[in-house]
């Protein structure tokens, strides 16, 4: 079975001078940099040679499988690093490339005419301005320009580049203007002064402005009052950054506080992408009203307002993963607040600011947007999705509240919520209407997490195999602001989603004050606390009334509020003591105690805890392979386990997206063959820090979608889980290969449906070998495979 001695040698050579030099050496391809609307679009011409064009060029971490583990490891109860955030030199100091190579990356840029606009000091990131022909000359490509069926005009590279580079690049954002910030939907403004008399009925009882149907609006105080009344904290000595790609008036913040009787909190615009702020322009709604958000739940809180430049009405071609990197690289605050959407494909310099948030210990919340629930499906379906395919993010739908109060000073307590709909339904043209639905439903794109996996049922219509949306929500509608000097009654989840980030740190104080570390990545706590009936019930609102957030009133059956998660407000809206719960959690979560007894099945590992999207917190009835790690997508899905009985509760398996069964694995066959290798054979890298994994390449795939891969045994297995990830540590393909396997080098087959974009430069996949009747946590080494 082992390769011929020829291959064994040339293998052993290139590992030498992988490992010696650090560096691959000639022209380095990226793939899946040009949009594939590109297929479907008209050309138009080329872009202007002097058109100046925003890059962010992310660098590959030389110690991938150290971050991975590490992001298992700091979410993981039973280990020793559990909430041992770092901080940003720390980070660069362990992931980063290494100065002189981040240096040869600079000179690389300046030497083809680019402006270094920004150095990261995670050493993973560099942004770069320069002019298209520049772009063009650099990356051995065109800039051309097109327009897609929508009649959106945008400009795309002809090709994939190609880099005269020795540094390992992870992905260039800003190579296409199609995917952008785009605003989470339509504002559904009512000017309270005076106002435009609108036909509905809204049960606003709040103390603000009467609006035209005589009903009182949702301001300052009364979101406190309503959601945590049993609260004294108020954000003092914490500090929210805001996503944005506009400015704001400064006179509004104080009308605001005025108007709620606050007093302005310390406000600090940090430009990116620019040396200044620019002035605010048609979009700066959104900024003030973000800001208002976060002051009106957490008044005492500091605010980092993060500004990249604006074109027009704010949709900016500049590259977006710009700012979340930057908010990642600076790491001056705990929670980090999105209101935009995004309307491109995933990006994975975006994923990577993700992680770098959760292994920081800082909290990104995103809004899941104003045009209701995700059907790509549907013709008629808007392109808005949340900014990333990560799963290292919360995702904030709306709904609609009532109170016992009457208004007119009055807020009451609170009484209920329904899904946010104000949606004119079937009859509706495909071009929105100034109406607006809370975001929510399935992203096929994105595997689903571990936590989301015992939430899924018939009844409320989630998908087993893809990420739901959103997790959670908060009242969207009804709710006054200020902005460009007038009071508005306004609605939108990027309400809702900035009021999350200010009970967050609301959360963090508490924290603070018990000598504890932020909460973090919330996700994990999130779903475990709502995963008992007393914890759900103690900790969250649930929207069980049916309503629903599908905009075209095509499908409301299946975007419904039920009992429980639903994809029309997720896990529901905050109780008070969701806050001290979650800090309770986090601070010393106690690792369950096994209700079953354990069974031998191949590929339960312990090793494995390092999964990125197998953060979910274990619960009482995991298993007890899962109570070790509660990153435990490790285990097999009960429909793909040959023993199914050693994972007695969906929450100590995988997602079951990411695992298919047996059968649908192509017949496995422990061939000889050096054919099996994608190429002649793999080449080892660098070994990185964490001992028990090995880097293998194999590179490049001549087939864009492998059938197989070539994988080195150190001993004989009966089978082997090959689980995929992307460059940024998402997972996105799991399943278990029987065997049997001997020593030496044996193809290891793919299920064919996997397909896609496995091959060509996205992905990495962890081969697990199990031997017969052992649990995993032999000596076999874990292989990592870089797909070429």
């Amino acid at each position: 079975m082992g390769l011929g001695r020829k291959e064994a040698i040339l293998a052993a050579v290139l590992a030498v001078a992988a490992s010696a030099s650090g560096r691959a050496v000639g022209r380095r391809p990226l793939t899946l940099e040009v949009p594939r609307e590109v297929r479907t679009s008209v050309l138009e011409g080329e872009l202007p040679g002097d058109r100046e064009v925003d890059l962010l060029v992310g660098l590959e971490s030389p110690r991938f499988a150290e971050m991975r583990a590490r992001l298992g490891a700091v979410y993981d109860p039973s280990s020793p690093l559990y909430r041992h955030f770092l901080r940003p030199g720390d980070f660069a100091a362990r992931y980063g490339v290494d100065p002189s190579s981040y240096a040869r990356v600079l000179a690389f840029a300046r030497s083809h005419g680019f402006e270094v606009v920004r150095e990261y000091r995670s050493r993973l990131a560099v942004e770069l301005r320069g002019p298209a022909r520049a772009v063009e000359q650099a990356l051995h490509l065109r800039l051309l320009r097109y327009r897609d069926h929508r009649g959106r005009t945008f400009f795309a590279p002809d090709r994939e580049p190609r880099l005269d580079l020795d540094v390992p690049v992870l992905h260039i954002s800003g190579l296409d203007d199609y995917g952008g910030p785009a605003h989470a939907g339509p504002r559904n403004l009512e000017r309270l002064n005076p106002g435009h008399r609108r036909t509905a009925t809204r049960p606003w009882q709040g103390t603000g402005p009467v609006d035209s149907s005589g009903q009182a609006t949702y301001l300052g105080a009364d979101f406190r009052h309503i959601y945590v009344p049993c609260l004294t904290q108020d954000g003092a000595g914490e500090t929210v950054a805001l996503i944005e790609a506009d400015n704001y008036y400064p006179q509004d913040i104080t009308n605001y506080a005025v108007l709620a009787g606050q007093t302005v909190p310390s406000i600090q615009v940090v430009p990116v992408a620019e040396s200044a702020a620019q002035a605010p322009g048609c979009n700066e709604s959104e900024v003030a009203a973000d800001i208002e958000m976060v002051m009106a739940m957490a008044p005492a809180a500091s605010l980092l307002v993060y500004e990249i430049p604006y074109v027009g009405c704010g949709y900016s071609p500049a590259v977006y993963s710009d700012i979340l990197m930057a908010v990642a690289d600076d790491d001056q605050a705990q929670v980090v607040s999105n209101s935009w959407g995004w309307t491109g494909d995933s990006d994975a310099n975006i994923d990577l600011a993700c992680v770098q948030f959760a292994l920081q210990g800082q909290s990104f919340l995103s809004g899941a947007g104003d045009w209701g629930a995700y059907k790509a499906a549907d013709p008629r379906a808007t392109p808005f999705q949340p900014i990333s395919s990560s799963a290292l993010m919360t995702v904030v739908g709306g709904t609609q509240l009532t109170t016992t109060g009457t208004g007119n000073g009055s807020v009451g307590a609170y009484s209920g919520e329904t899904t946010w709909n104000q949606s004119p339904g079937a009859a509706a043209t495909q071009t929105p209407p100034p109406n607006a639905v809370g975001g929510g439903g399935v992203c096929a794109a994105v595997p689903i997490p571990t936590y989301q996996v015992p939430f899924v049922d018939a009844v409320n219509g989630a998908s087993a195999t893809a990420r739901n949306f959103p997790d959670v929500s908060l009242v969207a509608t009804g709710i006054v602001d200020d902005s460009n000097g007038m009071y508005f009654e306004n609605s939108g989840t990027s309400l809702a989603t900035p009021l999350w980030a200010g009970i967050v740190a609301l959360a963090d104080e508490m924290a603070s004050q018990q000598g504890a570390p932020p909460v973090g990545y919330l996700n994990p706590a999130l779903y475990s606390l709502a995963s008992t009936a007393a914890g759900y019930a103690a900790d969250f609102h649930d929207i069980n009334d049916g309503s629903d957030n599908d905009y075209w009133g095509v499908q409301p059956s299946v975007y419904r509020a039920v009992t429980g998660y639903d994809l029309a407000t997720g896990l529901g809206s905050p109780q008070c003591q969701l806050v001290s719960d979650l800090v309770a959690w986090t601070a010393a979560h106690p690792t369950p105690s096994p209700t079953s007894t354990p069974t031998a099945t191949p590929c339960v590992t312990p090793t494995d805890t390092v999964s990125p999207t197998s953060t979910a917190s274990p619960t009482p009835s995991a298993s007890p392979t899962s109570t070790a790690s509660p990153t435990s997508t490790a285990s097999p899905t009960p429909s793909a386990s040959p023993t199914p009985t050693a994972s007695p509760t969906p929450s100590a398996s995988p997602t079951p997206s990411a695992s298919p069964t047996p059968s649908a694995s192509p017949s496995p066959s422990a061939s000889p063959s050096p054919s099996a290798s994608p190429t002649a054979s793999p080449t080892r890298e660098a070994t990185p820090a964490s001992g028990a994994d090995q880097i293998l390449r194999a590179d490049p795939v001549p087939n864009p979608n492998p059938v197989a891969l070539a994988v080195d045994f150190a001993g004989p297995a009966d089978a082997v889980r090959v689980r995929v990830f992307s460059k940024a540590l998402v997972l996105v393909r799991d399943t278990l290969v029987s065997g049997p396997f001997g020593p030496g080098w044996a193809r290891v087959p793919l299920p064919p449906e996997w397909g896609g974009r496995l091959g060509n430069g996205l992905y990495y996949a962890l081969v697990r070998p199990c031997r017969a009747g052992s649990t995993g946590s032999g000596p076999d080494p874990l292989k990592l495979f870089l797909l070429r």
